[in-house]
C-alpha cells in the first residue's frame, strides 16, 4: 500500500503540473510567417505576408502588436509573427502569439 501511495503522490506533484505547463505554454511549435507592416491602427497592424504556409489562406493579416509590449513598430517594418488560430476572412484574423522585428 505504501508504494501505491508514493506513486499517486509523485504523479500528482510532478507529472500533472508538468503536463499542464506543457499544454499552457504551447509546447508544440506555433506556425510563423514573415511580413511587412502596411498600416498601424492602435495596437493592430495590417501586414502583407511575404513568407509562410499561411500564404495558402491569404496574403494579408491583422496582427495584434500588443503582445510585444516593449517594442515600437512603424509602417514598413519587417516582422516575424508566431500565431495560433486563423479566422478565414480577408484580411486574415490571427491569434497573435508573438511579434519580433527583423532587420
Amino acid at each position: 500500500m505504501r508504494t501505491k501511495s508514493k506513486w499517486i503522490f509523485f504523479i500528482s506533484v510532478c507529472v500533472i503540473p508538468l503536463l499542464s505547463w506543457l499544454w499552457y505554454s504551447d509546447f508544440s511549435n506555433s506556425p510563423e510567417f514573415i511580413g511587412i507592416i502596411e498600416l498601424i491602427e492602435n495596437d493592430h497592424a495590417m501586414v502583407k505576408i511575404e513568407e509562410g504556409d499561411i500564404l495558402k489562406s491569404g496574403d494579408k493579416a491583422s496582427v495584434d502588436l500588443s503582445v510585444a509590449q516593449n517594442t515600437t513598430f512603424q509602417v514598413g517594418d519587417k516582422i516575424k509573427v508566431r500565431y495560433g488560430n486563423v479566422g478565414e476572412r480577408y484580411p486574415l484574423y490571427i491569434e497573435t502569439k508573438s511579434v519580433k522585428l527583423i532587420n
